[in-house]
């Protein structure tokens, strides 16, 4: 784990960096299990918020571990927790006592007015000007991707879901691979990607081939950054995907869809002969959010499933090879 992510510099993965005014909720491994789902239903009526997790050090990675979806941070002792939290530029506008989960929504009251997200501006230029100095060309077109792959006969779409360790796709070894941020590493499956749809700030191995794709330039920007620190490039190239031509999705809506989602709308776009799908469980697999894993199940505020199935739904109406879908709960909800 990356220090940045480790201290809540970086954002989970999957998950775009935001400017929305943060409620911290704050208490050990236990209180916050207890709290957090109040403050997770309060939250999902208040997109105009986020939420970060405080935690002792010890707790850091059982909470991330069950909450990976959430900005888990580590908190300094102390009573210093505020001028922490303002040193790193997050808005804070509550801090909520996880101990007491019986007064969250009283502590939340009126006072949480709706404030806009604050744009970037020209901050993401730089992170990409410098990447394209250090030899990590930046994607702009379907077109470009296509010709950085190889033109792939075949393409497979893994999600991080149940079903991306399914069998079935032992056949498929040497055909072009996407994959989900990097939490399948330690897995031991499929784990050469070409490339990776991610937010995460967790750097590639070292010798990947894979191109990055940011959902969002904002995001990517501080992924790159943490490239240039580590001394780390991405020598195939990134992609990011609100730059992309031609348009994705839409990623300034209320609700965007997922890195899973966004990856079976690229790979179809590239119009492969043959299109695989698999780990795109909707997390409500009954293993679970991900194999082997103690995480919550359900979409992370901000997503859902009716967003992600209207894109995968448009983007294989347009796809005109064969599409096999080894994600049971997917195929469902597709009817196919």
């Amino acid at each position: 784990m990356s220090l940045a992510r480790r201290l809540g510099l970086l954002d989970p993965p999957g998950q775009p960096p935001d400017r929305r005014r943060a409620v911290v909720l704050h208490g050990d491994v236990a209180s916050i299990e207890r709290a957090w789902p109040e403050a997770d239903a309060l939250l999902r009526e208040r997109p105009d918020f986020r939420l970060i997790l405080a935690v002792p050090s010890g707790d850091v990675d059982a909470v991330r571990r069950r909450f990976s979806h959430e900005l888990v941070v580590e908190a300094p002792t102390g009573g210093r927790l505020a001028g922490w939290l303002w040193r790193r530029r997050w808005r804070v506008a509550k801090f909520l006592d996880a101990a007491a989960p019986e007064v969250v929504r009283q502590q939340w009251g009126r006072e949480l007015g709706s404030l806009a997200a604050v744009a970037d501006g020209g901050e993401i230029r730089r992170p990409i000007i410098l990447a394209r100095l250090f030899g990590m060309p930046e994607i702009g077109s379907v077109e470009a991707l296509r010709a950085r792959l190889g033109s792939p006969d075949t393409i497979v779409c893994l999600g991080n879901g149940p079903t991306s360790e399914s069998p079935e796709l032992s056949v498929y070894r040497d055909a072009t691979l996407f994959r989900v941020n990097w939490t399948w590493r330690a897995r031991g499956i499929m784990t050469d990607p070409d490339a990776v749809f991610t937010a995460d700030p967790d750097l590639p191995p070292k010798g990947s081939k894979a191109v990055l794709v940011f959902p969002k330039s904002e995001g990517g920007r501080i992924v790159l950054r943490q490239h240039f620190l580590a001394g780390r490039r991405a020598s195939k190239g990134f992609l990011m995907l609100d730059r992309l031509e031609p348009v994705i999705a839409d990623f300034y809506a209320q609700e965007i869809p997922t890195n899973g989602a966004l990856m079976i709308a690229v790979a179809a776009a590239l119009q492969p002969r043959s299109l695989v799908v698999a780990g795109m469980d909707l997390y409500r697999h009954p293993e679970g959010r991900y194999p082997g894993a103690e995480a919550v199940d359900g979409y992370a505020r901000g997503h859902s499933a009716g967003c992600d199935l209207a894109l995968i739904e448009s983007a294989l109406a347009g796809f005109k090879g064969d599409a096999k879908i080894l994600s049971p709960n997917l195929r469902a909800a597709l009817g196919r």
